[in-house]
């Protein structure tokens, strides 16, 4: 059970310590997603991988013809927020906001209803008791937003992992989740299959790790193979480190990675699974 996941976001989205002011940056920044996005889809077509990607609204709106393009190779579009700002940062009605108008920018250029929803960073904590009821009452099904791991700057649980899709019943509604699976390593656990970690690690530690897994949720950003990209004024030395290291050759593990797994989107994979047979959480029990 492969699953390989994009944020369409840009190489300036990135959550820092001003993480919550990403939407200025639009008009300070060069984009760059017009040159890297039609690498990657032409790659994932080469393969004939189906993917899901999880579109920023803001960047969706400036360029509509990615996204009908990525439509067009039969990928699945995702809400991925409006102005990419972490969910814990806001208030309820300040998600919801953000979350509507991100969900009406995709409908609006896709034509179609969008189910699926990942938090920015991750970053869904005990911060946001109210998240998944916000999903649900704007028709939100499915989510990509949970990490088992304390080592985010905006997100995460301290629970005992669940490396596997599960229910959450939430007032007896439900929402489908998709967790980004972690790995324990020198007694910490970290992310390997997406991001910088993916970039970090030898690629046989990301394959054997891959292959000893029953579930993995791939996840991508087209900055992890952005070659030359400018450093962000203000970005600290441990900053520097995650968010820049092992790119020149982050493209070519990608590759790898696709010829060396079968992956699928959520929407494909969701056909084949039995819900009856996944478990089911209260969402309390996040809480």
């Amino acid at each position: 059970m492969k699953l390989i996941s994009f944020d369409v976001e840009e190489w300036f989205h990135i959550l820092n310590k001003n993480g919550n002011h990403t939407r200025k940056l639009m008009d300070l920044y060069p984009s760059k997603l017009e040159n890297e996005i039609p690498k990657i889809l032409d790659t994932l077509e080469m393969q004939k991988v189906k993917c899901t990607f999880f579109c920023v609204g803001s960047v969706a709106k400036k360029f509509p013809r990615i996204i009908k393009r990525i439509q067009k190779d039969g990928h699945q579009i995702g809400s991925h927020s409006y102005y990419h700002e972490p969910v814990s940062c806001q208030t309820q009605s300040e998600f919801a906001a953000d979350l509507r108008l991100s969900i009406d920018c995709l409908e609006q250029i896709t034509g179609e209803k969008v189910h699926c929803y990942r938090a920015p960073g991750f970053s869904v904590s005990t911060l946001t008791p109210w998240f998944f009821e916000t999903l649900i009452e704007n028709g939100i099904d499915t989510d990509s937003s949970i990490v088992f791991s304390s080592n985010l700057k905006y997100g995460g649980f301290k629970k005992e992992a669940i490396n596997e899709p599960f229910l959450i019943d939430v007032n007896g509604a439900f929402i489908k989740e998709y967790p980004i699976p972690t790995k324990r390593f020198f007694h910490k656990k970290f992310i390997y299959s997406g991001g910088g970690y993916f970039r970090f690690f030898p690629y046989q530690f990301v394959k054997k790790w891959t292959i000893g897994k029953n579930y993995v949720m791939a996840y991508f950003h087209y900055r992890d193979f952005y070659i030359n990209q400018p450093i962000l004024p203000g970005t600290s030395a441990i900053d520097k480190f995650y968010i820049y290291y092992g790119i020149t050759s982050a493209f070519s593990k990608f590759k790898n990675y696709l010829e060396d797994f079968a992956f699928t989107n959520i929407s494909d994979f969701d056909k084949k699974i039995n819900w009856n047979n996944q478990r089911t959480i209260n969402f309390q029990a996040f809480l």
